[in-house]
């Protein structure tokens, strides 16, 4: 390790001159994998090779996580790659991040010499971040399956000493991570909160971290009222903790909005995501995927709020920010396409949105594989333009995998498998299959009536689902006492 660029170019040369072999200078980009880059660049003849600029590489903050992640995950090639050494020249403020991000990397290595700080010159501290409801770098599945195989056989091993459980604690937290994005959202919860009690231990139970991600979480999984606790006590802390414009701040109140949105305090949600929006951009630039991010959940608002004209440009925008951060074929960018296209559904556009949803799910599929909660946003979606279109018998297997997807993510009882209950119903209801749409229609109107009795909140799509149920009965041939009646029960019924 050595902190100084300059000193570490003095030390590469008193090796040069010491050493009878030749001795190369790799220096790193984040252009592509740190593996794929040394190895590329190698020349013929080169008795070592020296690799400078692995901070500044993973620095970029659209792909530095991913870097040092894929190295990680790529730390076996090395051996059978090179038969010379490879240095890694690293600046000592950048240890924390390459022991968090590629820590079996780091540990796997041949082996750690820290060089002096000389010259006065002092490394500048870097805050390491956070799991604060980033979104996932767009790992494979296959790399992150295998990376939950590598942490799980890890924590199997009871922990020795106080460093041990630091390590534990890291290690936990990364693996919440994984099955956050791969949809598996209890498994996440309860890693997260093993990690959360290790912390307290130590005394670091006031974690704004742990609140946000637990609220995130609790969010999916349809908890609202623990996940709006969680997410006050995250904002909480962020405001006592950081200063007014901080992101972590932007982070908490997006958070809280995202949950306010979907318990319809749209009034309440609105304030708060101008004013993280407005937080990301002082602090990050105006095209920062953070940016990105505030700006879709500030149009999707809008959108609900029927101003269609305010929300496009902003998804426009959002779509615009995350094709150059990313590339064209990264999740993020499949919710932008997602979002943009049903707001051109929802204005007559249909031309204009069947490519992007298309595209949207593409994306999806290959990077969450078929069973993920996103794959079934895609296909909801695009099943809507084909009803839309008069195409049902296309858009049926898509409800039906839709529907399917999101039990299974979910559970039965959550407010998305009322949404593709009710828009499975309304198919079979255009097809005269009245006896097959009933007891979906009816099971959707149960949920959200549940929702209600649960939040304290009524959902945005009840009143909705209640004018499809009866309009559902009056073409069963119900009367109107016998509909009003059949709503009753289902307003009353048990949930």
């Amino acid at each position: 390790m050595c902190s100084s660029s300059e000193q570490a170019e003095k030390y590469i040369a008193e090796l040069r001159l010491a050493c009878r072999f030749p001795i190369q200078t790799i220096r790193l980009t984040s252009d592509k994998g740190i593996f794929e880059q040394v190895r590329d660049g190698l020349e013929d003849g080169v008795g070592a090779a020296m690799v400078l600029d692995i901070d500044r590489a993973a620095s970029d903050p659209q792909t530095g996580s991913a870097l040092l992640q894929h190295l990680n995950l790529s730390r076996t090639k090395w051996k059978d790659a090179f038969s010379i050494p490879i240095v890694f020249w690293v600046a000592e403020y950048f240890h924390g991040d390459l022991l968090r991000l590629a820590p079996d990397f780091f540990h796997w290595s041949g082996g750690t010499f820290l060089f002096p700080q000389v010259d006065g010159i002092v490394s500048e501290s870097i805050l390491s971040s956070v799991w604060l409801g980033e979104k996932d770098p767009g790992l494979p599945v296959e790399l992150h399956r295998a990376r939950i195989a590598e942490l799980e056989s890890r924590l199997s091993v009871e922990p020795a000493n106080e460093r041990d459980w630091r390590a534990r604690r890291t290690w936990l937290l990364e693996l919440a991570s994984h099955y956050m994005t791969l949809a598996e959202y209890r498994k996440a919860l309860t890693l997260l909160d093993q990690a959360h009690e290790i912390g307290s231990r130590s005394g670091d139970s006031d974690d704004g971290a742990y609140w946000n991600n637990r609220a995130l979480i609790l969010l999916y999984l349809g908890d609202f009222g623990e996940a709006e606790q969680s997410s006050r006590r995250a904002l909480e802390i962020a405001e006592r903790s950081f200063d007014a414009d901080d992101t972590r701040v932007a982070a908490a109140l997006n958070n809280l909005a995202s949950l306010l949105q979907a318990t319809n305090r749209l009034g309440e949600a609105e304030p708060l995501m101008r004013r993280a929006l407005q937080i990301d951009e002082k602090s990050n630039g105006p095209d920062h995927p953070k940016v990105a991010i505030k700006l879709n959940n500030l149009a999707q608002l809008l959108r609900a709020t029927n101003r269609m004209g305010e929300a496009e440009p902003l998804m426009r925008r959002a779509l615009r920010i995350d094709e150059k951060s990313y590339g064209p074929d990264h999740p993020e960018v499949a919710t932008d396409l997602n979002n943009l296209a049903s707001l051109l559904r929802a204005t007559n556009r249909m031309g204009e949105a069947e490519p992007l949803m298309r595209r949207a799910l593409q994306i999806d599929e290959k990077s969450y594989g078929p069973d993920h909660p996103n794959v079934a946003t895609s296909l909801n979606n695009l099943a809507s333009l084909f009803q839309a279109t008069n195409r049902l018998g296309e858009a049926e297997p898509l409800l039906r995998r839709a529907l399917q997807i999101d039990e299974k993510s979910y559970g039965p009882d959550h407010p998305n498998v009322a949404t593709r209950l009710n828009n499975l119903a309304s198919l079979l209801q255009a097809t005269n299959r009245l006896g097959e749409a009933e007891p979906l229609m009816r099971r959707a109107v149960q949920i959200l009536r549940c929702f209600e009795a649960k939040t304290g909140h009524r959902h945005p799509n009840f009143e909705t689902g209640i004018g499809n149920f009866a309009s559902l009965l009056e073409a069963l041939g119900r009367s109107e006492e016998e509909i009003r009646k059949e709503i009753q029960a289902v307003m009353e019924a048990e949930c």
